[in-house]
């Protein structure tokens, strides 16, 4: 048997004499076997990097580093190391062409002459000079060299920044071949497990999504179209289980419909829906008894200082800042002053005081609509999207001996919901519901229409979901 193996580690021990030596040839094929491409840098950070002198003049500097470069010599073919120990200054030759051109930096080895004890006299940094033109182009890159930049040469210019460079570098890479039967345990990543997830989903998840498919726990998956992604929990075939990660925004840029200072201290806004004067899609600020204007809602807060029709950003999740004299663990609610707080509870929660200056805003305890009435018209909701799943809460609860009231409440998927749900009714001689509660998906909408043919009192909610 005749074999011959490769680099090995000898005892010190051994005698030098008794040492086995090894072939340049050998050493190449060793390269060859693992660097496939033709050449380039062992790394792309500041490795063999070309960058303007300090201070600038009419030279460049090229960092220290290491690369591999393929040469041909003697019609075979050879990878070769290349290491730069310092920073060399490469100068770049005047130009008094009258037009531009383009020089290139490269890393040779000259095959033409033998490498002495240390191989230090082949490695060559060089300028290639390129040809001026009225649109210039870079020279050739010579044989048995790399490139590392480009250096841009105006007539006439003498000092050269980085603005001048175009960095060229490659990076060498391995023969793939060699990374075909690598597996996860090879690479230290046994544990880690095979994931398979849908980033381009055109609708959310549904229980038949599961490890039939191929998916299983941890798996993401992106409705791209509804901009919402989950994550899966259970893929038991036929019954899997995705929870919705969607990060909830803290901030909305929205159009004001009044005048409103938060400059001083943030105001509590509400979005209008068109009830009275107002305009519906609009903000205003928030009022606890304003029920004309159904100002008893709270939606967030603004911070800027605006006037009707302009934009302003809406902060309506998270921290918000800017307030003065706040009691810490106090929770706040809506005022009876227009875009003010305070810790009178009047159903509009709208955070809790984490500093005398921060709210941290939570919506989900508080009611965030309310309608009371007194005349034929005061409990009609105009058609109102639900943003999370709540209930709708109402009730009448007195009337003139002389009145018929009569509420009825609609709530579907239709822009203008015609699903009723619930009606309530307050007359003389009948007695019917004087209350109701009915449920509302995320994203449904509902309404109430009232009739009456006096005066009544009578209160509706909406309270969100937490």
């Amino acid at each position: 048997m005749a074999t011959r193996t490769s680099i090995i580690i000898v005892d010190a021990s051994v005698p030098t004499g008794s040492r086995p030596s090894w072939f340049d040839h050998e050493m190449q094929q060793f390269q060859k076997d693992f660097i496939k491409s033709t050449g380039g840098c062992l790394s792309l950070i500041n490795n063999l990097k070309v960058q303007e002198s300090t201070p600038n003049a009419n030279t460049v500097d090229l960092l220290s580093g290491q690369a591999y470069i393929e040469i041909t010599k003697n019609s075979t073919l050879y990878k070769v190391r290349l290491d730069n120990l310092a920073t060399v200054v490469l100068n770049i030759s005047a130009n008094v062409s009258g037009n531009p051109r383009i020089d290139k930096i490269v890393a040779r080895i000259d095959v033409a002459t033998e490498p002495d004890v240390n191989a230090a006299n082949i490695g060559l940094l060089e300028v290639v000079e390129g040809t001026p033109a009225g649109s210039p182009t870079a020279p050739a890159t010579p044989a048995n060299a790399i490139e590392l930049a480009t250096v841009s040469v105006l007539n006439g210019q003498t000092v050269f920044a980085n603005s001048d460079i175009t960095d060229t570098r490659s990076i060498v890479s391995i023969d793939s071949a060699l990374l075909t039967d690598l597996t996860k345990s090879d690479l230290g990543l046994g544990n880690v497990q095979d994931t398979l997830s849908k980033f381009d989903a055109t609708a959310n998840p549904a229980v038949t999504d599961d490890s039939g498919d191929g998916y299983s726990i941890g798996s993401i998956w992106v409705n791209v179209t509804g901009g919402a992604s989950f994550i899966c929990v259970d893929s038991t075939v036929g019954s899997a289980i995705w929870k919705e990660t969607t990060i909830i925004p803290t901030q909305q840029l929205v159009t004001v419909g009044e005048t409103i200072d938060g400059t001083t201290t943030p105001q509590a806004v509400h979005i209008s829906d068109g009830t009275g004067t107002r305009t519906q899609g609009s903000f205003y600020k928030s009022d606890s008894d304003d029920l004309t204007n159904r100002a008893n809602r709270f939606e967030g807060f603004l911070k800027g200082n605006k006037t009707a029709t302009d934009t302003d950003i809406l902060y309506l999740n998270g921290v918000v800042d800017g307030f003065t004299g706040l009691t810490v663990g106090e929770d706040y609610f809506v005022s009876t002053t227009a875009g003010g707080i305070s810790t009178t509870e009047t159903g509009l929660k709208v955070g809790i005081a984490i500093s005398a200056t921060e709210i941290l805003i939570d919506k989900k305890t508080g009611f965030s609509d309310r309608v009371q009435g007194g005349s034929s018209s005061s409990l009609s909701i105009a058609s109102t999207q639900a943003l999370t799943d709540g209930f709708l809460f109402g009730a009448l609860l007195t009337h003139q001996s002389n009145t018929s009231v009569v509420v009825t409440v609609f709530s579907d998927s239709s822009a203008t919901p015609t699903t009723q749900l619930a009606k309530i009714r307050r007359d003389n001689t009948l007695i019917y519901n004087h209350n109701f509660c009915i449920p509302v998906k995320k994203g449904n909408y509902y309404s109430t229409n009232a009739a009456a043919s006096g005066t009544y009192t009578g209160i509706i909610y909406w309270q969100p979901t937490p």
